[in-house]
């Protein structure tokens, strides 16, 4: 209510905006049940990798729901969705094996996305502005 207020806009336009930029802190208490070394006051290589590898996962929530991609609406939502839901796998499963497979996959959409949006001809780019 006080940021919409500063900014003079619209107050569900700006709840929504907030909603999106905060996802990841939706899964984060979730997280902190499946790798307690996060939490925990010692600080080790095992916390700080665990702690890289939930970064990875909400760098993925926040890329997936607020990056414009540049393709058509028939691939664009479900990519925000798996985006957002592989993002929460990252941060949330216990396996590291498949953890990194999920940085691999988002690291993966993320280039080949930037090699779309770079001209590189794809079937399912938009043709319009």
């Amino acid at each position: 209510m006080v940021a919409s207020g500063i900014a003079e806009s619209n107050f569900w336009q700006t709840c929504g905006v907030a909603i999106t930029i905060a996802a990841p802190l939706f899964v984060l208490p979730i997280s902190f049940i499946y790798h307690p070394e996060i939490v925990s006051s010692d600080l080790g290589l095992q916390s700080v990798f665990t702690g890289l590898v939930v970064l990875a996962g909400a760098l993925t929530i926040i890329y997936g729901i607020n990056f414009p991609f540049d393709l058509k609406r028939r691939f664009r939502l479900p990519l925000r969705f798996g985006m957002f839901w592989l993002g929460a796998f990252i941060m949330v499963y216990p396996g590291r094996l498949f953890q990194l497979a999920g940085i691999g996959v988002f690291v993966l959409i993320f280039f080949a996305e930037r090699a779309i949006a770079n001209g590189w001809d794809a079937p399912f780019v938009s043709s319009s502005t």
